[in-house]
């Protein structure tokens, strides 16, 4: 049973994360931890207020001692530096990766049996970097990523008119992600322009930031989907940045793909027939993450050296 969930940052996208989770979900504690003590404080001031009006009684509180999260069933992690304007989710890379690493550090030491749900971006690339630390069983360090792309995707179908869509987005949570048509379905959906969805898709974020600067409300909802699926122990499907061991073809990546999760995390990553474009865009996102990859490695080796 899960009893307490700490988010790791409460950023707009950390706040809004627990805001949307403790609307679907039943918890004893959430903890918000933050650098900044002030905000994790009032986030959770605000929250707390917010479980009553939601007809719950769950005890929430702020804190920037990581030890307070000692004993948490889930971490949900968002800490880290936003995206800009113009930037990339790869342009985090330097400056998020150091962060993250702290982070795993200091999760092995607080918080050793606990989920792992990496938010924080370029999410593909953090949560090898975070496992090299971690070494966690792999079902409990996954991150949250195509999920997002694929409502995206089918949001945008919405708005061309296809109501009933069930659209997956996977690979990287960034540029070299793809739509799946072999696994999409919907009243209509042959009929759609695949490279425009994707384009649009992709770019959907960053219309976003350079209209109000972040992200938060479906990133928000989006892991809310994915703690609920642990805390109730759904056996859901859902498009996940999972850590590879052969599945499709690759090892010792991390890409969005879709996985079962429950009680105790990842439960399975289903693999499914692709065609041979969804194949090569398979192939072209596994050589961009596992590239950025191993430049985060370098950074830390020079961090440390």
């Amino acid at each position: 049973m899960v009893k307490k969930i700490g988010f790791v940052g409460s950023g707009a996208i950390g706040a809004t994360s627990a805001y949307a989770t403790l609307s679907l979900v039943n918890v004893d504690e959430i903890v918000m931890y933050d650098i900044f003590k002030g905000p994790a404080e009032g986030h959770a001031m605000d929250l707390s207020t917010s479980a009553i009006a939601f007809g719950k009684r769950t005890r929430v509180r702020g804190t920037d001692d990581f030890s307070e999260l000692a004993g948490a069933d889930l971490l949900v992690v968002s800490a880290g530096f936003p995206r800009k304007p113009g930037m990339t989710r790869l342009d985090l890379l330097e400056k998020n990766v150091q962060v993250l690493r702290d982070v795993a550090t200091k999760t092995k030491e607080h918080c050793p049996d606990a989920i792992f749900l990496l938010v924080s971006n370029p999410v593909d690339v953090l949560l090898s970097v975070c496992q090299d630390i971690l070494d966690f069983p792999r079902e409990r360090i996954f991150g949250m990523s195509s999920l997002h792309d694929s409502v995206r995707l089918n949001d945008l179908l919405t708005d061309a008119g296809i109501t009933d869509s069930q659209a997956v987005i996977l690979g990287e949570h960034g540029e070299t992600m793809f739509p799946v048509p072999s696994l999409s379905t919907g009243t209509g959906i042959d009929g759609v322009d695949w490279d425009d969805l994707e384009t649009r898709t992709r770019g959907r974020a960053m219309e976003i930031i350079e209209r109000k600067g972040a992200t938060s409300w479906a990133p928000g909802a989006c892991v809310a989907r994915m703690v609920r699926a642990v805390v109730d122990d759904t056996h859901e499907e859902i498009p996940a940045c999972c850590l590879l061991e052969g599945e499709y073809g690759y090892k010792d990546v991390s890409i969005g793909v879709p996985a079962v999760f429950g009680r105790k995390g990842m439960l399975e990553i289903k693999e499914y027939d692709l065609s041979d474009d969804e194949k090569t865009k398979m192939k072209k996102t596994v050589e961009t993450v596992r590239q950025k990859i191993e430049e985060a490695r370098e950074l830390k080796t020079q961090a440390t050296a």
